[in-house]
């Protein structure tokens, strides 16, 4: 346990860079452990690092059973043996390289080479070819021989022979190929001498110990270059884009899409099953029934049946009050009275003067002339100290018991108010017929034109025959009232049993049934909103194998 703490301790960077390199995906890791072995891979190196990202991404599943990664020990700090010095010895075998002959051989010495010839034979040309193979800020434009040119165009080769202590080494250099070897000499001349002089040189040193990182990033570019080609062969187009609107259910979750969505909650969501289709036609069943149903008019119909029921129990209620056993005893009463006062004026009558030497008795004259003659007759009993005449002041003649008791009865008829009174009464049955027949105009027509009837007939028919028997019980009394009282004869009540509370009910049910309608608006939205979720569902179902395509190509490419 100590030895390996002391190790730890004594070999710090090492530690931490193998920690590093562990805590990478396998991919990652497998790239580093290729270049600990190789100085350069292949490309079945760069394929197998590229299967195993796609696998740690989920992309792909495990194509095979992975081997542990183990890293070779690692020394950062032991000096590294120098690499061996190389030597450029010539170039030869140009081709297409400006007009320089195939045959031309640049032999370099071993401190200074000089080219030199006649303007036109090709220095500019070995210049160019150099700065485009080697290092150089300011590569020129390598041209062919416009003499030979052909289309396509030829591309410019040479050979460039190099030494370091393993031996010589012949590089087929193409151009447009980066070589390292060729990359560690460096080209001056004059396009380039601006550049060195106006901008930064910057100066790298990379130590050979950790050049790996350089190559590792050259690697995971390959990698990246593979993907990006993967990616975009495989991108698949949102195939709901611009199809789906409004908002539901549906529009919800295509817009919910992503690498982490499911198929099983596609199918779930989307796929338009047999119990869809069965939901689908109750609900537009419900709604065409929905939509016919006017509500705000059904309520107002109610409510006009009310106000037509209470006002025909309100004129029955009116007309059944014409008669009743108090107004039959007030105006049996009334003719009662009648017959007393009839019959002291029948006692008191002109009847009772009848004389037949005279003809106007009872007239208005003759009762001026028995006023008169009271008066005079009272007169002349004051004037003789009270003492009542004994002879007629008319005739002269004594006056008998007989004479005295005509003159009694003449002066009790013109006393009596009895006759008045019987005008009085009668009067007061005038009015009470009047009464009656003025309640009467109104009296109730069970007709099936009215609207009152037709509903009663409708709710509660039998209740409706009840009330018209007793208003025609009712209309037949009052009838025999009226003639009656106009013979000034008794009357007698007979109570038809009029029920109002069948209206009453039947009124306080319809309020009922109009306050428990609810207006059908907000349920034909929802309605209207679960049809618009299953029919794009419907719409959806026939693109899901497009979508699980367009949710497979999200999982790859996140």
């Amino acid at each position: 346990m100590s030895t390996e703490i002391n190790t730890k301790m004594e070999n710090p960077k090492v530690d931490s860079f193998k920690s590093w390199l562990e805590s990478k995906p396998y991919w990652e890791q497998y790239l580093w452990r290729q270049h600990m072995e190789k100085d350069l891979l292949e490309e079945v190196d760069i394929e197998k690092c590229y299967q195993y990202l796609l696998e740690d991404s989920g992309v792909i599943e495990l194509a095979s059973e992975r081997v542990l990664i183990v890293f070779p020990p690692l020394d950062l700090d032991s000096a590294e043996s120098p690499k061996a010095k190389i030597t450029l010895e010539k170039i030869e075998n140009l081709n297409d390289v400006n007009a320089i002959d195939e045959a031309c051989v640049i032999e370099f010495g071993r401190n200074l080479t000089i080219i030199y010839g006649d303007n036109g034979a090709g220095k500019s040309g070995i210049g160019r070819l150099l700065s485009n193979a080697c290092l150089s800020r300011k590569p020129r434009q390598l041209l062919p021989d416009a003499r030979m040119t052909s289309y396509p165009v030829p591309t410019p080769t040479a050979d460039f022979y190099t030494s370091d202590t393993v031996g010589p080494t012949i590089i087929n250099y193409t151009l447009g190929q980066v070589n390292d070897t060729l990359k560690s000499f460096s080209v001056f001349d004059q396009e380039c001498a601006l550049i060195h002089l106006n901008s930064e040189n910057k100066i790298e040193f990379v130590p050979s110990k950790i050049q790996i990182f350089d190559s590792v990033f050259k690697s995971i570019i390959s990698i990246e270059a593979k993907l990006q080609k993967e990616i975009k062969s495989k991108t698949k187009d949102n195939p709901t884009e611009g199809i789906f609107t409004g908002t539901s259910k549906v529009t919800e979750f295509i817009d919910s899409l992503s690498h982490n969505t499911t198929n099983e909650q596609i199918d779930e969501t989307l796929k338009f099953t047999e119990s869809d289709k069965e939901l689908l036609e109750e609900k537009k069943i419900i709604l065409g029934v929905k939509q016919k149903q006017d509500v705000s008019k059904q309520k107002e119909e109610l409510t006009d049946e009310c106000n037509d029921l209470d006002a025909f129990k309100l004129l029955l209620t009116n007309t059944s009050s014409i008669l009743s056993q108090i107004k039959a005893d007030q105006v049996n009463l009334l003719i009662k009275e009648i017959d007393e006062k009839k019959e002291i004026v029948d006692k008191l009558s002109v009847n009772n003067f009848e004389f037949s030497a005279f003809k106007t008795i009872g007239s208005p004259e003759w009762k001026s002339l028995i006023t008169a003659a009271q008066k005079l007759y009272e007169k002349e009993t004051q004037s003789n100290e009270g003492v009542e005449p004994t002879n007629c002041i008319l005739c002269r003649q004594v006056l008998t018991t007989a004479e005295k008791t005509l003159f009694g009865e003449y002066w009790k008829f013109l006393n009596s108010t009895a006759e008045a009174e019987l005008i009085a009464v009668r009067k007061k049955i005038v009015t009470f017929i009047n009464d009656l027949e003025k309640g009467a105009t109104n009296w109730p027509v069970f007709s099936d034109t009215e609207v009152a009837i037709k509903i009663l007939r409708k709710n509660i028919p039998a209740e409706l025959i009840q009330l018209q028997t007793a208003f025609d019980a009712l209309n037949s009394q009052y009838l025999e009232w009226v003639e009656n009282l106009k013979k000034e004869q008794r009357v007698i009540f007979s109570d038809p049993e009029i029920k109002l509370d069948s209206i009453a009910n039947l009124v306080s049910h319809k309020k009922d049934e109009e306050a428990k309608l609810v207006d059908p608006t907000f349920e034909i939205k929802a309605l209207k909103d679960e049809i618009f979720y299953l029919e794009q569902k419907i719409q959806a179902s026939g693109m899901l194998v497009r979508i699980k395509e367009y949710v497979g190509w999200l999982r790859w490419y996140n």
